[in-house]
């Protein structure tokens, strides 16, 4: 044993229970919910291996009575389709200590696949862009799917920001916040409940920055503590490295409407996500390159070029090398899907960009400002700047062809607007 407990008897009761694997981790937390119920004890658990001799982990739960842990624990050990189950005790084999866990595990089989409707509340915040006219701010409230509600704060965030100027690191991001609220079937909040919700708000989020085309995340939450607010916090999400106005207009982003088609495309993706289809990795991708691209331009590339290739893999039959079986073709493929969204001259421009990616890769090659920490180096008006063509070009049409195509995946009408075009 792993502490100075040990059991006196074992008995092979509840014995065997035949449960699907995906409703394991809820019967174990449907116990709990027995004892808190019927007795309004807690508990406690661990996982542990009993005997030195028998390979066999058994995740252990401990009933904590108003007079301290209860005389006898239940064993559950994982096996094909189901869990095996003993209850242990100390002092002599207790027939009423067995009763008790076989009807806590009895009403935990009951229970399965019950679930209770739990609201919770996020807030979105936007990261820094590659320029200032690139914030954004939701102009009106929006219900999405299943009645997830996109909600303008009225207010200002305000962070740091790292940029080098003069050798000094300096600057201000200010960003509206946009309040989520929504609903969670679950048969535990701090279980399936938070994580569905985590999941639903990291997909809005990507779909938010792909609409927008600039990189939003999550700020806050979800939290099931809805209206709750932060002590000391200055404004309605938590920390103190931010400052919070609600009246000073200068600082506040232009309104924007959120597009029509958002609704209809999150319903979509909702479903592929379960699937983990091509098309939702593939956005995700896109959403992570944008998050990084602005202080990790090199991963940023590393992230457009991953999303591009995902959905390319859609349309096209990946070749294979008779030899080793490795795919091949990749970068004619990826030339072929940017030529079909983005200009001759923006696919002439990405030329090196497979060797730029193979160099960050298997060579570890920053090829934008990185080096110098974000700065604008020498400005030289007589070389040419390598890193800011990496950044301000070669990475701007990667960024661009991924967005497009997925723009055309997803069949959403008309056209994206350029990144870096002023709205």
């Amino acid at each position: 044993m792993t502490d100075d407990w040990s059991p006196d008897w074992i008995e092979p009761r509840p014995g065997f229970i035949p449960i699907p694997d995906d409703s394991k981790d809820e019967f174990h937390e449907r116990i709990s919910q027995y004892l808190q119920r019927v007795h309004n004890w807690g508990h406690s658990s661990r996982t542990i291996q009993p005997f030195d001799d028998v390979p066999v982990r058994v995740h252990e739960m401990i009933a904590n009575t108003s007079a301290g842990p209860c005389g006898s624990r239940l064993w559950i050990a994982n096996a094909t389709g189901g869990l095996f189950t003993w209850t242990v005790g100390s002092g002599l084999s207790n027939a009423a200590e067995c009763e008790l866990w076989e009807a806590a595990t009895s009403d935990a089989v009951v229970a399965l696949g019950q679930r209770t409707a739990v609201t919770w509340r996020a807030f979105l915040a936007q990261a820094p862009a590659a320029l200032d006219f690139m914030r954004v701010r939701l102009d009106e409230r929006v219900v999405l799917q299943d009645g997830l509600v996109l909600i303008p704060v009225a207010g200002v965030m305000t962070t740091d920001m790292l940029t080098n100027v003069g050798g000094v690191v300096a600057g201000v991001h200010a960003t509206a916040l946009i309040q989520v609220d929504g609903t969670a079937n679950c048969y535990s909040w701090h279980a399936d409940g938070q994580t569905a919700a985590l999941r639903r708000v990291r997909l809005l989020t990507a779909i938010v920055s792909l609409a927008w085309d600039t990189p939003w995340f999550l700020r806050d939450g979800p939290s099931d503590q809805v209206g709750m607010s932060w002590h000391g916090a200055a404004g309605p999400v938590s920390g103190f490295n931010y400052r919070w106005s609600a009246v000073d207009l200068t600082m506040m982003p232009p309104p924007v409407k959120l597009p029509s088609w958002v609704a209809d495309i999150e319903a979509r993706l909702m479903i592929d996500a379960r699937r983990d289809s091509l098309i939702h990795r593939a956005l995700l991708m896109h959403h992570e390159g944008l998050l990084v691209m602005r202080e990790h331009p090199s991963l940023g590339l590393l992230a457009f070029i991953a999303s591009v290739e995902t959905m390319a893999a859609m349309t096209e039959k990946l070749e294979r090398c008779p030899s080793c079986n490795v795919v091949v073709g990749s970068t004619a493929r990826f030339k072929r899907a940017a030529a079909s969204v983005v200009s001759e001259d923006e696919v002439h421009r990405l030329a090196r960009i497979y060797d730029q990616r193979s160099k960050t890769v298997h060579g570890a090659h920053l090829h934008g400002r990185e080096q110098i920490a974000g700065g604008w180096g020498e400005m030289s008006l007589y070389q040419p700047d390598q890193a800011f063509e990496f950044e301000f070009e070669t990475l701007t049409i990667a960024q661009k062809v991924s967005r497009a195509l997925l723009w055309r995946a997803l069949e959403i009408q008309g056209s994206p607007i350029h990144p870096l075009r002023p709205r």
